[in-house]
């Protein structure tokens, strides 16, 4: 098994210990405002995959949410950040926009966000209604 980098913050990880941090860092993807990260392990394999098929790097704005972050937000109270099944990702223009929405289609990304003019929403949050696009 590979050991998890250095990290200040608590990881919750749902699923095996395994190299998760080749394309994103647990800092990134945890709460801006707690640092408390959790993550699910069939969404984490999706985002990565994504970034593979995109072939583009990846920021994320945001990635898990605490209640309170999440309400700062304006975020809905059932808003899958909350749970692990989400991650918004910046991009630099429509190009960026179309490669991203693109390849999350190909992996199995079931809800994509793009109203956002400066980022792309991306959820597999299967409590949720899947196959939307917004």
């Amino acid at each position: 098994m590979t050991s998890l980098p250095q990290w200040d913050g608590p990881i919750y990880w749902q699923g095996p210990e395994l190299d998760m941090w080749k394309f994103f860092t647990p800092k990134e993807l945890a709460c801006r405002c707690c640092g408390k990260l959790l993550i699910q392990e069939p969404f984490y394999d999706r985002l990565v995959a994504c970034r593979i098929v995109a072939g583009i790097p990846f920021i994320v704005n945001s990635g898990f949410r605490c209640l309170v972050h999440n309400m700062n937000e304006g975020g809905s109270k059932s808003s899958s950040h909350m749970f692990g099944w989400a991650a918004d990702i910046a991009i630099g223009g429509s190009r960026d926009r179309y490669i991203i929405v693109n390849a999350a289609m190909s992996v199995g990304i079931t809800t994509i966000e793009v109203l956002g003019g400066s980022w792309v929403h991306l959820s597999a949050d299967p409590r949720k209604d899947s196959r939307i696009l917004f």
